[in-house]
Formats: structure tokens, C-alpha cells, sequence
């Protein structure tokens, strides 16, 4: 290279070195750290678990969680989150996410936080778990011959609660 090459480009390669090593020092903080995101971490969804929630008794009750997540996908802590039954005669949810069923059907348990939402599927199907006599016990009669007294019986689920609309059948 020539001197008068030299001339031109050491200035311009110095230049250029220098604008390299001050647009790195401006796009760190005064700790020498990188600057924080330029867009703040805001609410972009909201992840329940589980997504399905399936009982066969009234009274039984099932934790939901809440994740919010960030627009990066990133949990965020310090979420306020509002929870809410679509029809609390078939399931009901405390501002913790436990989830009580009520009664026989099904429906969407929602939780929110901000202007994000995510919803759990409930269902409630009451199983037969246990038989009660009531009144009549205790008789004998030929086959064919009406009882002095009616038998009562009451049918109850897995947590002891009566199901109604229940039929039993007593072998002859």
C-alpha cells in the first residue's frame, strides 16, 4: 500500500473502529451490563392446569393453577388472577382456583388476569358409591306379598352426598 493509500484509509479504518466502539458502549448501561428491553414484559396469555377437570362426586374439590405468561412466553410472577364459574350449580371456585362440584353437569371455569383469559372444562357425573336403608328393614314376607312397611333407601356418592334420581332394584 502507498503512502497515499496509507493517508486515506487509516483515517477512515480509524473512524470506523471508533464508531464500532461507541455504539457498543451506548447500547450498554453505565454498569457496562446491557440495557433492559425496550418493550416491557406485558400479560399475553394465560395457561390453566389441568385444562380438564372430571368429578363423580358432589362435594369433591380439584386444585386449578394459573400460569400468565409474557408476550416472550416467559412466566410472570405477581399476577393477580379472577376466577369465576360459568354455572356454579354444577361447579363453584374460591380466588384460589379450588374447584367444588355442586351438582350433576357441565361447565367452563374461567380465570383471568388483565385482559387475558383461559378456561377449564368441568364435569360432574355423580357415580353410585354406597346404598342406606332408611325404613322397611328388617321384614319378611313370602315372595308375592306386599311389605307391612315401605323400604327407603338413600344412594350416596364416593364423598357420602345423596344422589337424586337414582333407582334401586332389590333382588327377589
Amino acid at each position: 500500500m502507498t503512502d497515499a493509500m496509507k493517508k486515506l484509509f487509516l483515517p477512515a479504518i480509524s473512524m470506523g473502529f471508533s464508531f464500532v466502539i461507541l455504539t457498543s458502549a451506548l447500547a450498554c448501561g453505565s454498569d457496562g451490563k446491557p440495557d433492559p428491553d425496550p418493550d416491557p414484559s406485558r400479560a399475553d396469555s394465560i395457561v390453566l392446569s389441568p385444562d380438564t377437570v372430571t368429578f363423580i362426586a358432589v362435594a369433591a374439590t380439584a386444585q386449578v393453577s394459573a400460569t400468565v405468561l409474557d408476550q416472550y412466553g416467559d412466566p410472570m410472577t405477581g399476577q393477580s388472577i379472577l376466577w369465576a364459574s360459568d354455572n356454579s350449580l354444577v361447579a363453584s371456585v374460591d380466588v384460589g382456583g379450588i374447584v367444588t362440584s355442586e351438582g350433576d353437569g357441565m361447565t367452563l371455569v374461567r380465570a383471568q388476569a388483565g385482559t387475558v383469559r383461559g378456561s377449564v372444562y368441568v364435569e360432574v357425573m355423580q357415580e353410585p358409591a354406597g346404598i342406606e336403608g332408611l325404613a322397611g328393614d328388617g321384614q319378611f314376607q313370602w315372595t308375592g306379598f306386599v311389605l307391612a312397611d315401605s323400604l327407603a333407601v338413600k344412594v350416596t356418592d364416593a364423598e357420602g352426598e345423596q344422589e337424586t334420581g337414582q333407582w334401586a332394584d332389590f333382588a327377589r
